[in-house]
């Protein structure tokens, strides 16, 4: 049992513990709680940390108010401003990564975490909200405005905005414009853009369309004011699918003004440069659908407005203007259907001149060869028609063939 001097003598070493405690917590007047780390060489400048509540690392936020009211976290080397006015990252709730937000506003406002080697420019990420992957948004205005998230290595134009206003998501090595290309790479664009897709001169700008990987590259304008679905490694060329509305699959349009204004629905492998006959202008202004691995060839399928089936259409003009359905495996070669006014069943029309400004409807299997249908205004049935000026210039309706199978 504890005598009375004893229990005394343990409850006033206890209340000296806790009076010890009390005062180890308390923080002498005028010093904050949670002050933020500055490191060394940082915070140079008229009211150049004033408000900021952010760890700031070493040689950063040099310059008149470059990080006041900043609350982000500053890595090395960032938020440097070079003349009075220069506010690099005031107002910025974002975290910065090292060697980033360089340059009179280049992170003013910003809200989103940018990462390293990034943001550099005048007004780079100025008011920027989407969150910046390293070695991005560099150059003027270049991500300025930007509220979507964005890549490694992208945003990227010599002289200003790659990304400004931007909304959409930008993937890795993407929306740069790279000399001679300079400005406005995905400049107001509002939709997804893939990895190493959107390069050149304002090649996505305006763009409110699905892009793949890889699509969209080109001197200048491919993908402007696009506004379809383009698949992967597509429309890359000059102008290529400027102004496109319709859904474009993998490896398609490619090459001078391909898909430009095209409006139609294209497969994969089509609207492509054909080797031997050169590739510009395929499906401009083509207004329906175009199956796989078809409309290769200079200005082929240019305002068309049928359907065009799979592997069809192939060659030089080979069903420009045209106004008549196409089967599958027809109307490939020099002109084959140019200015074609009849529907083509499968696996006709096939050959040099085959049915260059028919008029009528052919079957399948028929019409094959060097102006085998040519100017026909007749109707053709299946499996005839075939070989040299068959029926060049035919006026008259001709019944199948029926010795000769399907």
């Amino acid at each position: 049992m504890l005598t009375r001097p004893l229990l005394r003598g343990l409850l006033l070493t206890l209340v000296g513990l806790a009076v010890l405690a009390f005062a180890t917590t308390v923080q002498a007047p005028g010093v904050a709680a949670d002050q933020p780390k500055i490191g060394e060489g940082s915070c140079l400048g008229v009211d150049a940390c004033t408000g900021n509540s952010g760890d700031v690392g070493d040689n950063s936020c040099t310059g008149d108010s470059a990080c006041k009211d900043n609350t982000g976290d500053i890595g090395d080397n960032s938020c440097i401003g070079f003349r009075p006015g220069d506010f690099t990252c005031m107002g910025s709730s974002g975290d910065v990564g090292d060697n980033s937000c360089i340059a009179r506003k280049a992170c003013t406002g910003n809200s989103g975490d940018v990462g390293d080697n990034s943001c550099n420019g005048v007004g780079a990420c100025s008011h920027n909200s989407g969150d910046v992957g390293d070695n991005s948004c560099y150059g003027q205005i270049a991500c300025s405005g930007n509220s979507g998230d964005v890549g490694d290595n992208s945003c990227i134009a010599t002289a200003l905005g790659a990304c400004d206003a931007n909304s959409g998501e930008v993937g890795n090595g993407s929306c740069s414009g790279p000399p001679p290309f300079f400005t406005h790479p995905c400049s107001e664009n509002t939709g997804t853009v893939g990895d190493n897709s959107c390069i050149g001169g304002r090649p996505c700008m305006g763009n409110s369309g699905w892009i793949g990987d890889g699509s969209c590259q080109g001197t200048n304008d491919a993908c402007y004011l696009n506004s379809g679905r383009v698949g992967d490694n597509s429309c890359d060329g000059y102008t290529a699918c400027r102004g496109n509305s319709g859904d474009v699959g993998d490896k398609s349009c490619n090459h001078l003004s391909a898909c430009r204004d095209n409006r139609g629905e294209v497969g994969d492998n089509s609207c492509n440069v054909a080797f031997d006959a050169g590739g510009a202008y395929a499906c401009e202004s083509n207004s329906a659908t175009v199956g796989d691995k078809s409309c290769n060839g200079q200005s082929s399928c240019a305002f068309n407005r049928v359907d065009v089936g799979d592997k069809s259409c192939n060659g030089f003009q080979a069903c420009v203007v045209n106004t008549g359905g196409m089967g599958k495996h027809s109307c490939n070669g020099y002109r084959a259907c140019e200015g074609n006014r009849g529907d083509v069943d499968a696996g006709s029309c096939n050959g040099l001149l085959a049915c260059l400004h028919n008029g009528g409807n052919v079957g399948h299997h028929s019409c094959n060869g060097e102006e085998a249908c040519m100017n026909n205004t007749g109707i053709i049935g299946d499996n005839i028609c075939n070989g040299l000026q068959a029926c060049k210039d035919n006026t008259v309706d001709m019944p199948n063939k029926h010795d000769e199978k399907d």
